[in-house]
């Protein structure tokens, strides 16, 4: 502004003089003008850095915002009382979505097979035991036809167990009785229909000739009282009867002892036709694995497939006469709606780190637009990675809605200090601009002021205040960001 009425002044002498004159001007303009204009320009510049300084000063002094009862409804402007909370420190590590291991599956081929049918489709939800395809297998076959066979011999061992049995029974009763000495046919009539076996024939045989020994040997004794037989015959008799008895009793000690042999060795090869079975049963069942079943309207090499939960066809290799080695993936099954989330913990955390079974993180998903999720720790690793020098975190994600999927990288906030109260606000309340904090009090209805503060401890909710404001002040908590636009037009 100097410079121009400085020369607006030159303009008007030149013009009145005449070209002496104007000459004459010129110098004199050019000497001492210079001199008056930089004095000019320095006295404009103090001024302007007065100015200056006392609108910074005004800013020093912590500016306030006034909004009308209008701007205050639309920015939904809301204030939060100022007070302490527990927080602990935290540190963002990244992380993984990964399948839950106990939860997914490679279902292979328990043995050589070929598909049959493929009961299933990629992307199929199944059920627990459900059908996943109809196999047959030679080794199958042969193992079930082991089978059969063992199941057949047991059947037969358990008859001749029964006959020993009931045989043993039958004989120790048969010698009770034949030590009461009855009639013949006394013994006959009480064991009709009984089992005895080959005992019945020996044991009454001998039974019955030591009978007529003995009777014979009795007639005998009389008749030579009376003189009527010599006493020579007499003892031929007599001896007779003894041989007769040694013979039944001999008899009885084979019959008891033979009888006693056949019934263990009959319940051993019941025992032995029994665990034949159940290892034929247990060859049967590795080789068709612990999700193989087989069904009766099917021939002996078939088998079928199922799940072994509940869960969906990631992966679909078995197609119709595809042939597969034992071991080859067929499916690929896994119940997604629980998720795992894997995160690194570096060593420099070690000695801080305070995680807890079951204990929840806050899980952020970029993939999302920053958003939040809960995850609950499942366990912490022992084995440190000689690549990362880190240990494994394994946290358990709910994923009902299947929002995520293995492979997804998420940010994972790991705590690494035991809580403290501190003074703190709610994280929607900082502010920052070239690089200072600061919050929003309100003093009045409708007045804001800007109050710079110094920050700690930040969680995803709170930040810790160390200076700046006191407990029991009122922050704005909604509408902060609103409020500094206000204040940088204002400044403009």
């Amino acid at each position: 502004m100097a410079k121009y009425r400085f020369w607006a002044k030159a303009k008007q002498i030149i013009e009145r003089g005449g070209p002496i004159v104007a000459v004459v001007t010129i110098v004199i303009v050019g000497f001492f003008g210079s001199e008056w204009l930089m004095h000019e320009d320095v006295a404009e510049a103090e001024g302007d850095r007065a100015h200056g300084a006392n609108h910074d000063e005004t800013f020093a002094i912590a500016p306030v915002v006034r909004l009308t009862p209008e701007k205050i409804k639309w920015a939904k402007i809301t204030t939060e009382q100022v007070g302490k909370q527990l927080l602990r420190g935290t540190r963002t590590v990244s992380g993984t979505i990964q399948y839950d291991t106990a939860r997914h599956l490679d279902v292979r081929a328990p043995v050589n097979c070929v598909v049959k049918k493929s009961l299933v489709s990629p992307g199929q939800w199944v059920q627990k035991d459900e059908r996943l395809a109809s196999l047959t297998s030679a080794e199958v076959g042969l193992a079930r036809n082991e089978l059969l066979k063992s199941e057949a011999e047991l059947r037969l061992a358990n008859l001749q167990n029964e006959w020993a049995v009931q045989t043993h029974a039958n004989l120790a009763d048969l010698l009770a009785l034949l030590k009461q000495r009855p009639a013949i046919e006394d013994v006959e009539k009480e064991f009709e229909g009984k089992l005895l076996g080959d005992h019945r024939d020996t044991l009454i045989t001998a039974y019955s000739q030591y009978l007529l020994a003995t009777s014979v040997a009795t007639r005998t004794e009389t008749l030579q009282s009376q003189g009527i037989i010599s006493g020579r015959t007499s003892d031929e008799r007599a001896s007779q009867r003894e041989v007769m008895a040694a013979n039944f009793k001999a008899m009885c000690e084979q019959a008891g002892f033979e009888s006693k042999r056949d019934s263990q060795l009959a319940a051993a090869e019941l025992d032995a036709a029994e665990r034949e079975v159940e290892v034929s049963r247990d060859r049967l069942s590795v080789l068709i694995g612990p999700h193989g079943a087989h069904s009766v309207d099917q021939s002996r090499s078939d088998f079928e497939l199922t799940a072994p939960f509940e869960g969906r066809i990631e992966e679909l290799h078995a197609i119709e006469s595809a042939r597969f080695g034992a071991g080859e993936v067929m499916f690929v099954l896994a119940d997604t709606r629980t998720v795992w989330v894997a995160a690194q913990i570096h060593q420099r955390d070690w000695n801080t780190l305070s995680l807890a079974t079951d204990q929840v993180l806050r899980v952020t998903v970029p993939a999302m637009s920053d958003r939040n999720f809960d995850a609950k720790v499942r366990f912490i690793g022992a084995t440190v990675s000689a690549a990362t020098l880190s240990i494994p975190l394994i946290a358990e994600l709910d994923n009902t809605e299947t929002l995520f999927r293995p492979g997804m990288f998420v940010w994972v906030a790991v705590p690494v200090a035991e809580p403290r109260q501190v003074l703190a606000v709610p994280t929607s309340a900082i502010q920052r601009h070239e690089e200072q904090a600061f919050v929003f009090v309100e003093i009045s209805d409708g007045e804001y002021q800007r109050i710079d503060v110094e920050t700690g401890l930040e969680t995803t909710d709170w930040v810790e205040v160390t200076r700046g404001i006191t407990e029991g002040s009122r922050v704005v908590s909604q509408g902060a960001f609103y409020l500094k636009s206000e204040l940088l037009l204002e400044e403009e």
